[in-house]
């Protein structure tokens, strides 16, 4: 209260304000302008004080103008006194009358601090005013010159930037006042920055002045090769810039008259500087892509040839990095086999490791079907393999890494060529075998017959099976991966080192030295190099182990992008991507991090590729369906105790696709707990939700009704009528993608109440999902059978739309009416009557057709023990009409295909990986028993009533 005016208002603030230059920030809680105080008194509360401050401002003419002033206050302020309480109306007035009663001399240091910025008409000197005042009588020239002359950095750099709109604007003064006064600044002042600001805008001045007056467009370019040739490389370099730029936007003829002399008789001759001589290294790839092949032979190439043989070894390197596109327009390539022989008795690493570099990179310019590329080929092919193999033997590490980054380019480009011999082919071939075990002790090797030992983690979660087993509780499992705190455990439980072991590397001991980056390129080139080599070798024998020296290389690096290579390798590979098994289930077992998620994204295709191969089967249990299902468990298991949920949520994505892959028992006694208990326990969304979607599908695509049962009703009672909100919203995700991958019936019959029954949910964001989704459950009724849940339907309406208090239900209720008008109930079709009747079918309804028959052949798989091999081609045909599946009607596009009707085994189901506890009954424990065999047959005959 301001004790004195009704009028009066206020403001509040919590903004931290830094107080300027060295002062204590001061936090204002709470400020109060009083428009009865003539004086212009403000009220701060300071520091749990009250302050009261007086200006100079006069006084405002209404409250408004009042708080506009606010800003200027602090740095108006020349007195102010302290007071402990808040001061009353009266107490203002007093102020107002005797303001030297308040005010004190001694400013404090709070206050004091925002009087450092202040306004220049009240503090600054009459020097700083002059320094920063332009005189108005002057023009742009004038301004920039004095600019130029003064010793403002910043404003010089903003001149340079301005000198190509002035030399539009007015050529003859920019180049008589303003570019004499740049160049004396050019030749004093070395900032990069403020030369990186003339080159720009030499350049577009340049592109400007060319059509129009060629005398000045050349002087400027004579002013940036003066700049080029300078000893800074750091000023050399920002007008390298500027002749690139020049060079990619002028055309052939330009470059030829105005751009070639400077580089090939300023830049390029021996008695340049080394920067320049570097920069004209550097543009002769730009100029041999954009001169005719004559230009390039007859002006260019004398230059290459002398930059080729400099004195100086950056000189020569430059110019062999770009030696490749000047090779490839040259039509005698003779003229070259001096220069390569020359470079080849190189003593610098840089330039071998450049020379290398450009062999491989013109072979991938060339055409390997030109007679003059054949030619380059043969001459080359010694130089290229002098070079490698005394790098192997010098330890050359650097120049073996060049040589390995263009070997997977270089193999698959001349693999089909026809232009290399066997021995060629075969020298390739040894020295990736070499180079894939290059900087590793022998012992490392895994050779043949010496299969490397799977990691750490996963032999402790092979070692846990039968203690999970015995417990039979999936808490146990995961409560063994935590490391233990005390030195010993106890008699019959592992120790839980494993699950440390993924937040980094198990490979400490290993010495990181630039070794791991020959053998990570050769990785990385694999699969064109297993194009080149294989018809040469068998992969089993001779390439196979190279695959799996590169998986258990002790670099995690190396491991990535070999695994991340893993799936288009068997994709060549066909049926021989098989033998990748062990490589697949190392990868997921892997104790890095970088490796699983290098391999998680091909993780569907790669068990779609051993389902081809016929390693692993949904119709049979193998050895590899269990070494696998462990490492994906075991895989999953540390994802979830990772703070890397992406990757996890990924592995999840993945295993929608396992009931085309694993026996469904398997599966479900395996997967669909743990599945379960991420959906319940998860934090994070993306995971629940990738979760949902394998939980879905494997309801899809399960054989068994007991087991399809046991998940419908897990769904309902642990999520629809679950205690967390994050629970139920959950099961509407879930429902909704039911509706989509499902067919109408299945739909209503299994989930449309339990969806409609959360339009009733305590909490207002369920029942506006549960409202959104209400036109989709009245698309999926028919109108003849389904009478009784459509005026269910509407009752519901009904009754929310009377009875909801909350805004944004209701508005979605307004939006949801007119939808649900439009929304036709489905006709049924009778198949007697005629199409005429009901007219066409729709895309919807064919759609729903294929789904629905697709859920009755998956029901019919479910044939009863010991039933006759041929029960299941009978069923289908009575359901395609046919026995064949080839001849089956086809399926929607964006429906999974059905598994292939194959002979059904009476093999029990593998063992249990783990099984969840459960209040009702234990998911997990279902054999083919007498039990399922009742079930089966009460479906097939109608129970006795006395009997029941």
């Amino acid at each position: 209260d301001d004790g004195g005016s009704g009028d009066d208002d206020s403001g509040s603030g919590g903004d931290d304000d830094d107080g300027g230059r060295g002062g204590s920030s001061v936090k204002f809680t709470y400020f109060h302008i009083s428009s009865d105080l003539k004086s212009g008194i403000v009220y701060f509360f300071l520091h749990n004080k009250w302050t009261v401050i007086k200006t100079k401002m006069s006084h405002p003419s209404s409250s408004q103008d009042a708080k506009s002033k606010v800003p200027s206050v602090a740095s108006d302020v020349f007195q102010c006194c302290d007071k402990d309480h808040t001061p009353s109306g009266n107490e203002a007035k007093d102020v107002h009358r005797a303001g030297s009663a308040w005010s004190i001399t001694n400013m404090p240091a709070e206050i004091a601090q925002f009087a450092i910025d202040a306004p220049i008409d009240y503090d600054a000197k009459a020097a700083d005013i002059q320094r920063h005042k332009d005189d108005d009588n002057k023009d742009e020239f004038q301004r920039a010159l004095a600019i130029l002359q003064s010793n403002e950095f910043g404003q010089k750099v903003f001149a340079a930037q301005n000198l190509s709109q002035m030399i539009s604007t007015n050529q003859d003064r920019a180049f008589k006042e303003l570019l004499p006064a740049i160049e004396n600044e050019l030749k004093q002042n070395f900032d990069p920055e403020f030369h990186m600001a003339v080159a720009d805008s030499v350049t577009r001045s340049v592109l400007f002045l060319l059509p129009k007056n060629l005398q000045r467009a050349r002087q400027l370019i004579n002013i940036a090769s003066i700049m080029v040739s300078s000893a800074n490389t750091e000023v050399s370099d920002s007008w390298y810039r500027c002749f690139d730029s020049l060079v990619g936007q002028l055309n052939s003829a330009d470059l030829q008259r105005e751009i070639v002399p400077h580089v090939v008789e300023r830049l390029g001759k021996d008695t340049a500087s080394v920067n320049a001589k570097r920069t004209a290294g550097r543009l002769m790839e730009k100029l041999a892509n954009k001169l005719p092949d004559e230009a390039v032979a007859k002006k260019l190439f004398p230059t290459v040839e002398a930059l080729c043989r400099d004195k100086d070894s950056v000189v020569r390197g430059t110019m062999c990095v770009r030696l490749p596109e000047v090779i490839v327009k040259l039509k005698e390539k003779d003229k070259v086999f001096p220069i390569l022989n020359n470079l080849l008795n190189d003593m610098d690493a840089h330039v071998m490791t450049a020379l290398l570099g450009a062999l491989g990179k013109a072979v991938m310019l060339m055409n390997v079907k030109d007679p003059k590329a054949n030619e380059f080929f043969q001459t080359a092919m010694p130089i290229f393999k002098k070079v490698v193999k005394k790098a192997y033997v010098d330890g050359n590490t650097e120049l073996l890494t060049e040589f390995t980054s263009h070997f997977g380019q270089v193999t698959a480009i001349i693999s089909g060529s026809g232009i290399l011999s066997n021995a060629d082919k075969l020298w390739f071939l040894d020295a990736c075998l070499q180079l894939s075990r290059y900087g590793l002790p022998s012992s490392q090797f895994s050779g043949k017959g010496n299969e490397q030992s799977m990691p750490t983690g996963f032999i402790n979660f092979r070692a846990n099976m039968e203690f999970n087993r015995r417990h039979s509780a999936l808490e146990a499992l995961i409560g063994t991966g935590a490391p233990s705190t005390s030195k010993a455990s106890p008699a019959g439980q592992p120790t839980g080192t494993a699950l440390t072991l993924i937040k980094g590397n198990n490979n400490d001991g290993v010495k990181d030295d630039s070794a791991w980056a020959c053998r990570a390129n050769i990785a990385s080139s694999f699969l064109p190099f297993l194009k080149f080599a294989k018809p040469l070798v068998d992969f089993r024998h001779g390439l196979h182990p190279i695959v799996v020296d590169l998986m258990h290389d002790p670099v995690p690096s190396v491991r990535a992008k070999m695994a991340k290579n893993i799936y288009p390798i068997m994709q060549y590979l066909g049926s021989d991507g098989a033998l990748l098994n062990g490589e697949v289930v190392y990868s997921l077992a892997d104790d890095d991090i970088t490796v699983v998620e290098a391999i998680m994204p091909n993780l569907a295709d790669i068990l779609r590729a051993f389902v081809q191969a016929k390693l692993i089967s949904p119709d049979a249990m193998t050895n590899a369906t269990v070494e696998i299902g462990g490492a994906l468990l075991f895989c999953e298991m540390r994802l979830s105790q990772t703070n890397d949920w992406r990757v996890h949520a990924t592995m999840l994505e993945q295993l929608s696709v396992l009931p085309f892959c694993f026996p469904v028992d398997y599966v479900y006694n395996n997967f669909v707990p743990a599945l379960f208990h991420r959906l319940l326990h998860m934090r994070q969304l993306p995971c629940r939700i990738a979760a949902a979607d394998a939980i879905v599908s494997f309801l899809r695509h399960c054989r068994r009704s007991h087991q399809r049962e046991e998940i419908r009703r897990r769904i309902k009672e642990g999520f629809a009528q679950g205690r967390s909100v994050h629970d139920r919203m959950l099961f509407l995700f879930m429902s909704k993608k039911i509706m989509e991958i499902f067919s109408r019936k299945y739909y209503r019959d299994h989930f449309f109440e339990s969806t409609l029954l959360m339009t009733d949910d305590n909490i207002p964001n369920i029942r506006l999902k549960a409202v959104n989704m209400m036109p989709d459950l009245k698309g999926v009724l028919q109108m003849s059978e389904d009478a009784t849940l459509l005026k269910k339907l509407e009752e519901t309406l009904v009754k929310i739309k009377n009875s909801e208090n909350d805004r944004d239900v209701q508005n979605a209720i307004e939006a949801v009416i007119p939808v649900m008008e439009k929304v036709g109930v489905v006709l049924k079709r009778d198949k007697t009557v005629k199409e005429l009747l009901h007219g066409p079918k729709t895309k919807e309804d064919l759609e729903d057709e294929a789904k629905e028959r697709e859920e009755e052949y998956i029901a019919s798989l479910e044939p009863p023990p010991n039933a006759k091999n041929n029960n299941i081609r009978e069923k289908s045909k009575s359901i395609y009409k046919t026995s064949r599946r080839s001849e089956a009607p086809p399926l929607v596009p964006a429906i999974p295909r059905p598994p292939e009707p194959v002979v059904a085994t009476n093999e029990p189901p593998g063992p249990p990986m783990w099984t969840l506890q459960m209040k009702h009954k234990s998911i997990g424990q279902f054999e083919p028993t007498k039990s399922i065999v009742d079930e089966y047959n009460r479906k097939k005959k109608p129970s006795d009533p006395k009997k029941k």
